[in-house]
């Protein structure tokens, strides 16, 4: 049997929550990182023009520039008339002020590394900038992430593994998030390369790679950061594909895979934004977690049961100790949650189709729970 689905749940591009925060009125309020909380693009710029006044008035308040910078920064993200050279020219000037006002402080270090200065010659310069907020700060999570993006792209795995040990201890993903990744991971069979979409379905997995050792076989490549195309080439070189781009085509790095490295199953989290898969819909097959990329007809639905059955972890769904209590847990995982629920409807249909009700019935009261904690 074989069923596709072209349900995707996106985190990150669809969702954009109220403002939970309460009404912020005329005092700003601290712009959480699109890992905590998604906001609407109103309350972006409403922050960006409060911030704005506050660092006019108070210059030298490092905590008031950073605020501005990500208010801004997630503001144009969200417009969709602005490009990526749009918030790029924005953020350069707003660290280049920073550096007048703040040069000394961890917020200006931080943003520098971020990539926000588009005038750095490489990312080793970039590293310099974010080990240096770590030293002014060793204790804020933040850094840990740009460094772990930083490493991975210059191929330092064991500067990288040290950051994700040190991202893990700071407690800052909350556990559920482990957890989805987890079975996204697992959901991925051996050797196999997955496409990734943004921070909480990346991070999370290369520290269950990294620090757990949770299936490090698999190639994981996120979207964004494979259009640098040199970095690209370097993943593609460790698993045997030689690619010839002279600009990301996800077309062709497809094919380029299937054709040089034929035995590695692609998959794509059920995360990735409809715009990076819109052109081959037809092609992929939902195994739970994840699409799986293929050409070729297959029995994904036993791939959905076996996932379900025997390879996720899905306690946390139903029960939780204090986790609960996290904004990124009580209002992010709610709708990240909702990915489950395409498998979970194909294997419920499975279940019922072939008379066996008995064993639909735990799924369906899953899948219902999963649907009323979302509002949906």
């Amino acid at each position: 049997m074989q069923i596709k689905t072209n349900w995707t749940i996106l985190i990150g591009v669809l969702i954009l929550l109220p403002t939970i925060l309460g009404i912020s009125g005329d005092k700003p309020q601290p712009v959480l990182s699109l890992r905590k909380i998604f906001m609407t693009p109103e309350w972006y710029q409403e922050q960006a023009e409060l911030w704005e006044k506050e660092v006019q008035a108070h210059p030298d308040n490092a905590n008031a520039w950073y605020n501005y910078y990500q208010a801004n920064r997630y503001n144009l993200m969200f417009d969709k008339e602005k490009t990526y050279k749009d918030v790029k020219a924005k953020n350069l000037e707003l660290v280049q002020a920073m550096e007048k006002s703040v040069p000394n402080s961890y917020e200006y270090n931080l943003m520098m590394g971020d990539g926000a200065n588009s005038t750095l010659k490489d990312l080793n310069e970039e590293i310099r900038y974010l080990e240096k907020a770590h030293a002014l700060n060793p204790d804020a999570p933040l850094t840990y992430y740009s460094l772990i993006s930083s490493y991975e792209r210059l191929g330092q795995s064991e500067k990288m593994k040290v950051s994700c040990e040190k991202l893990y201890a700071s407690e800052d993903y909350a556990p559920s998030l482990y957890e989805y990744n987890y079975n996204v991971l697992v959901s991925v069979e051996k050797d196999g390369i997955l496409f990734s979409n943004g921070d909480n379905d990346t991070y999370p997995i290369w520290v269950l790679q990294h620090v757990k050792e949770i299936r490090p076989d698999v190639i994981l490549l996120n979207l964004s950061m494979i259009q640098d195309l040199p970095y690209l080439k370097v993943k593609m070189k460790e698993i045997g594909v030689k690619l010839n781009l002279d600009k990301f085509d996800l077309n062709e790095i497809l094919n380029t895979i299937r054709s040089q490295s034929p035995d590695r199953k692609i998959y794509f989290a059920l995360t990735v934004a409809d715009n990076y898969i819109k052109d081959f819909k037809d092609k992929l097959f939902c195994t739970g977690l994840v699409n799986q990329y293929t050409k070729s007809r297959f029995d994904n639905v036993a791939m959905v049961r076996k996932n379900f059955e025997t390879q996720y972890r899905l306690d946390y769904l139903t029960v939780g100790w204090y986790d609960e209590n996290r904004i990124e847990t009580e209002i992010m995982n709610k709708y990240l949650h909702m990915n489950y629920t395409p498998g979970l409807n194909m294997l419920i249909d499975h279940y019922e189709t072939s008379g066996e009700t008995y064993k639909a019935e735990p799924w369906q009261t899953l899948h219902d729970l999963i649907v009323r904690r979302a509002g949906q």
